[in-house]
């Protein structure tokens, strides 16, 4: 009987779990982690927060998890992708839909309205670039539990009109060095000490600098969904700043203002920005402010970068902590500032550094104004706080999408329009760069990372004339009539800060906030034209940048097995390096030498090398687009007395007991 019973029950159990929807049976992030997010002292490592998002991705048809690559040291780089199940059946006919709107040439004002009607907006945000920053990556668990669970009217509207793109860590490296260093440390009476090392192997802080040069894997893994894969109306990034003043900047940013940005990035970067402002202090959360601290002028953070692509790029800096444990601030009295200058950030260190347990100083900045009306006072702040406010902000963003869907959408088509028409009537009309530079391999980086940035780049497939100036058939050509046309245009010529004193008082703060001026050419040593006036070219558009083409030339007859090549190119110096490191012989040329059966003068500076193989070397002059021959016997004697040897540098390179951003970028 007993057992007759037992599987009854069983059976009875079963019978029920299979009629409970699997989304109803999930774990949520406090059942799955042994604690609610944002506890005091307790953090959820990089390998459970993927965990727990597979999790949510099986039991439910609203979540989508998809592993876009690996990390620089090799660890899982995820986006989460949230929407109704409708929306996730056509995944792609969105994708290619997200596409025309930001290329918009043959978009009727007919078919954009039916688009606007039928599509759903699209929203991209990334968390914890900068991986101390650590409340969003614990922020994401609760944020993907409701989407995926809740069957709310909020949350069904929400599903149904936006497809939300959620990037948990831009920097999963840097989450589980953090997460350790400060699991290690946090009893102990180390538990204040900053990591020793850089939370990005190579850039460490800088990893948020690396929008335009996309030297790192994540840069670029991100780039690629931005303006390549998915062209999303918004992108939020979010981030934490200081201890002691205001709990969380949202847009709109304070001036100045790049003047290459279409107005309308400004206006959208109000309403969405208003609409988290408005929902935070709905929520009753003080120290809420806008329209301070962040300017909207400079290149290089991811955010920022889409602006110049007719895109709303927002940002959320919400107060820190000390990871997961607390802080306490002095209690200031509203509208009484504090006497005496302010601490540094420095001193505040050092300060907890001593003491631990002694509160921070009271808020200064504690009169209520338009753009900070409820200031913080003081108190307890704690990693939860951080996740409630960057759940408030998440929330309020998503809902601002679906209600502000048709108008997002015709305005990103509608600055794509002006882009192209402003290219078409306005200087100027187009950057044209030569074949044959200085450095052919700097040429290519150049063209191939404003290409991977959405930029449409031609080259022309016969010489034309521009501006009274002949350039030869294959030139490269950046065209301004194109939807991308300010971030082309803002990376290629010169840049001029704007003068505090030419606005109205307090208009502006009298220094910039971070990068000032990025011009490419100058940067990279390529010579780039700006085409002033209207031209005619047969022009090709590339699918992609071809790089620069290396040669490696036999002799005729007589080689000496000997091989010269031409110095110039950035490269070369790689090149050396490699050789050297294989155990090659490496000289320079002291003075211009014919050499080689075509009777070229190499000059001063050029490599001869011996001692290496023909097929080795071919492969690395490909690889770097370098010139150069085979020497010829009668070389040999051409060159005596006119070769220094070169011999691999012992270099050492420091690296402090404190992280330098320096030490990561030359490593």
């Amino acid at each position: 009987m007993r057992s007759r019973f037992t599987r009854s029950f069983l059976l009875v159990a079963l019978l029920i779990s299979l009629a409970v929807p699997a989304w109803a049976q999930l774990q949520t992030p406090e059942e799955f982690a042994g604690f609610r997010m944002g506890t005091e002292g307790k953090v959820v490592r990089w390998e459970k927060i993927v965990e727990y998002l597979q999790k949510v991705d099986a039991a439910s048809d609203r979540v989508v998890v998809q592993e876009l690559g690996k990390s620089t040291r090799g660890n899982p780089f995820v986006m989460v992708i949230i929407s109704s199940p409708r929306n996730l059946a056509r995944l792609d006919e969105i994708k290619a839909t997200q596409r025309r709107l930001a290329y918009p040439y043959d978009l009727s004002d007919e078919e954009t309205a039916r688009l606007a009607q039928s599509s759903p907006a699209v929203l991209l945000i990334t968390c914890n670039i900068h991986s101390t920053e650590i409340g969003s990556s614990q922020m994401v668990l609760e944020a993907v539990h409701r989407l995926a669970t809740e069957d709310s009217p909020w949350a069904r509207n929400v599903l149904d009109n936006v497809v939300f793109l959620l990037v948990p860590s831009f920097n999963p490296d840097g989450q589980i060095m953090v997460t350790d260093w400060y699991n290690q440390n946090k009893d102990t009476e180390h538990a204040l000490a900053s990591m020793p090392w850089l939370y990005h192997y190579y850039t460490g802080h800088d990893n948020n600098r690396d929008a335009f040069m996309l030297t790192q894997v994540e840069s670029r893994l991100v780039t690629k969904v931005l303006y390549q894969d998915w062209f999303p109306q918004a992108y939020l990034d979010e981030h934490q700043m200081g201890f002691t003043a205001a709990r969380i900047f949202v847009p709109p940013f304070r001036n100045p203002l790049n003047p290459n940005v279409d107005p309308i990035v400004w206006a959208e970067n109000g309403l969405l920005g208003f609409a988290m402002f408005t929902a935070l202090h709905e929520a009753g959360l003080e120290g809420v402010t806008y329209d301070q601290y962040y300017t909207s002028w400079w290149q290089g953070g991811f955010l920022m970068e889409a602006w110049w692509h007719n895109m709303v790029g927002l940002l959320t800096e919400v107060a820190s902590t000390r990871m997961a444990t607390s802080t306490e601030q002095e209690k200031a009295k509203l509208g009484v500032p504090a006497k005496g200058p302010a601490p540094t950030f420095d001193e505040l260190a050092d300060r907890l550094e001593r003491d631990p347990k002694a509160p921070l100083p009271a808020p200064r900045d504690v009169m209520p104004r338009n753009n900070y009306p409820r200031p913080w006072l003081g108190g307890k702040w704690t990693l939860r706080d951080i996740v409630d406010y960057e759940l408030v902000a998440t929330y309020s963003l998503l809902d601002a999408m679906a209600a502000n869907r048709t108008t997002l959408i015709r305005n990103q088509v509608r600055m794509g329009k002006n882009a192209i028409e402003a290219g078409k009537k306005e200087n100027p009309y187009a950057w044209v760069f030569s074949p044959v530079q200085h450095d052919d391999g700097a040429l290519y980086r150049l063209l191939e990372v404003l290409h991977f940035a959405g930029v449409e780049v031609h080259r022309a497939e016969k010489a034309f004339k521009a501006d009274d100036k002949d350039y030869p058939a294959g030139s490269y050509v950046i065209l301004m009539a194109q939807p991308f046309r300010a971030y082309a245009k803002d990376m290629l010529e010169n840049q001029k800060h704007p003068d505090p004193k030419a606005m109205p008082a307090g208009a502006m703060a009298d220094q910039p906030y971070d990068v000032t001026a990025w011009t490419l050419p100058l940067q990279m040593g390529v010579e780039a034209k700006e085409i002033k006036k209207a031209f005619e070219a047969d022009l090709t558009k590339l699918d992609s940048i071809p790089p620069a083409k290396g040669e490696l030339v036999a002799a005729a007859r007589g080689g000496a097995r000997a091989w010269v090549v031409a110095p110039g190119p950035n490269s070369s110096a790689i090149l050396a390096n490699r050789l050297l490191k294989d155990g090659a012989e490496v000289s320079w040329l002291t003075a211009k030498t014919k050499v080689g059966s075509r009777g070229w003068d190499y000059p001063a500076g050029s490599l001869y090398v011996r001692n290496v193989a023909a097929d080795k070397l071919r492969a690395l002059v490909a690889e770097f687009g370098l010139g150069g021959e085979e020497a010829t016997r009668a070389d040999e004697s051409a060159v005596r007395g006119k070769l220094t040897r070169l011999r691999a540098p012992r270099v050492g390179l420091y690296q402090p007991w404190t992280a330098s951003m320096d030490e990561g970028w030359t490593r």
